[in-house]
């Protein structure tokens, strides 16, 4: 009796009839007789794993041999190979062994007992639309359930979709500028968050479309001053200053430079609590280090108007470097000011400082010993209390290194009450408590209510070299698809 097994197209193992019942101690010699097909020139430098392959033979059954070169294919169980150390195959015009491997040979894997399904790793998406937010020109802004990787459909985590068009260079040095800007913010708090501003979660990609991934917010302070009631804005205000304030401070430590600061950039969640967010326009220290107070950073004409400092204003149009002006962190400081003339008007829509540049100009030219000591706000009527007046006067100053900054903001009158309370005691506290509530477990669900719109987005992350072109894809580190933390799910 004779068996036969097919190792190769061209490689036949024969075992005899007084093959040996037992094993060699390590290794067996076996003689291979190759013979080249007439289509193919001859195998030479044979190299070749067999996997699991054994000598011992547990359950022979007889097999005929119809002729000398036809050989039928013999049905193995998966008894009928036991592991050994070492197989040492010996052709005829090459020596190769074959090193015993734990994994199962291919022809076992259908007979041999399933493994169980990997975990899969926490991915982003696909997003289920719920309702659009705000849309803008190349933007637009939906809230969304994560799906969780297609396990949930209606009972995911509550999160938001800022999706961008990818279209010319313009577009994507905006889109760069702000994936940088939240890359060092990333770096500068590790594994705990800014306090007062937003985090990136993920950058994702599709053909003609970017993806940030962010918590999902109440409002904007622009629809708090043109909608809400003027009691919650009075009773708010000034503890949203002291946190812009504190945020504008860590985003400085991190080398940061916002430069578009406005209402429409700064959200509200929902706890009425301040979260700085859209750094489109930012400037990121290239070496990391923090924002310096004296320092000359930009001079790029940058920012929305009427919340540009004077500095920024005097470069648009110049065409000449050496005549440009470079600004630091104060420009930041400026738009502040402007905010808090806005909330300190007790009127129900609130109006910008400066209707045109003309006004602005004005404002740089004033001298209050020329209009008998009056201050500009004074003059032009508006009625505020003298510590609105001094910490106005203080963050508008048109010479920059002048003008106030943290350590200025934070020793200001106009935060303290008639309690004693300051509104910067244990602020970093209460922002450390904001930052590690879950994402989006405080989102009510009233907010949620569906518009209609059932789309499903399924961005992903590309790696390095997936597509041609500048690859924004990007996943937080310390965010909640980058921690070892598990996901919960939020029922309905």
């Amino acid at each position: 009796m004779r068996q036969a097994l097919r190792l190769t197209p061209n490689a036949t193992l024969r075992l005899g009839p007084n093959a040996p019942a037992t094993i060699s101690p390590t290794t067996r010699k076996i003689r291979i007789k190759l013979k080249a097909s007439p289509q193919r020139a001859p195998l030479v430098g044979i190299s070749n794993t067999i996997a699991h392959v054994e000598s011992r033979i547990a359950n022979p059954s007889p097999h005929k041999v119809k002729s000398e070169g036809e050989v039928d294919d013999i049905p193995v169980p998966p008894s009928f190979f036991e592991p050994e150390p070492d197989v040492e195959v010996k052709s005829e015009e090459h020596d190769f062994a074959v090193p015993a491997s734990p994994v199962q040979a291919p022809w076992m894997r259908n007979t041999a007992t399933p493994e169980p399904a990997p975990i899969e790793d926490c991915d982003p998406g696909p997003f289920l639309q719920v309702h659009l937010v705000r849309e803008e020109l190349h933007s637009q802004v939906v809230a969304v359930r994560d799906m969780d990787g297609g396990r949930t459909l209606r009972n995911g985590r509550p999160l938001c979709l800022k999706i961008l068009r990818r279209g010319g260079p313009k577009e994507e040095m905006l889109i760069t500028r702000e994936l940088q800007a939240y890359k060092a913010l990333s770096k500068a708090a590790g594994n705990a968050w800014v306090l007062y501003v937003m985090r990136l979660e993920a950058s994702l990609e599709e053909a003609y479309h970017l993806y940030f991934v962010m918590a999902l917010m109440d409002c904007d302070l622009m629809d708090v001053m043109m909608c809400w009631n003027l009691d919650v804005r009075q009773a708010r205000r000034r503890q949203w200053v002291a946190q812009i304030a504190t945020g504008l401070a860590a985003i400085h430590a991190a080398g940061i430079i916002h430069r578009d600061l406005k209402p429409e950039n700064i959200l509200i969640d929902f706890h009425l609590n301040i979260r700085i967010s859209d750094f489109g326009c930012a400037y990121v220290n290239p070496n990391g280090q923090a924002i310096h107070a004296f320092g000359a950073y930009g001079d790029e004409a940058i920012g929305t108007w009427p919340y540009m400092a004077p500095e920024v204003i005097s470069n648009r149009g110049n065409k000449y470097p050496r005549h440009l002006q470079k600004y630091s962190l104060h420009i930041d400081y400026w738009a502040l000011g402007l905010i808090v003339f806005e909330l300190e008007r007790d009127i129900d829509r609130p109006y910008p400082l400066f209707d045109t540049e003309a006004d602005l100009w004005a404002y740089v030219k004033y001298r209050p010993v020329e209009h008998k000591g009056r201050s500009y706000f004074v003059s032009n009527g508006y009625d505020f209390p003298r510590d609105v007046e001094s910490l106005l006067d203080g963050l508008l100053r048109p010479i920059q290194f002048l003008r106030y900054g943290d350590r200025e903001v934070r020793r200001h009158p106009y935060f303290q009450n008639s309690q004693g309370y300051n509104e910067f005691d244990k602020i970093e506290e209460r922002g450390r408590e904001l930052n590690n509530i879950p994402v989006g477990s405080d989102v009510p669900l009233d907010r949620l209510k569906p518009d209609g719109i059932r789309e499903i987005h399924t961005p992903i992350a590309y790696g390095p070299y997936d597509h041609p072109g500048t690859n924004f894809s990007w996943i937080n580190p310390h965010g909640i698809w980058g921690g070892p933390q598990a996901r919960p799910v939020y029922e309905e």
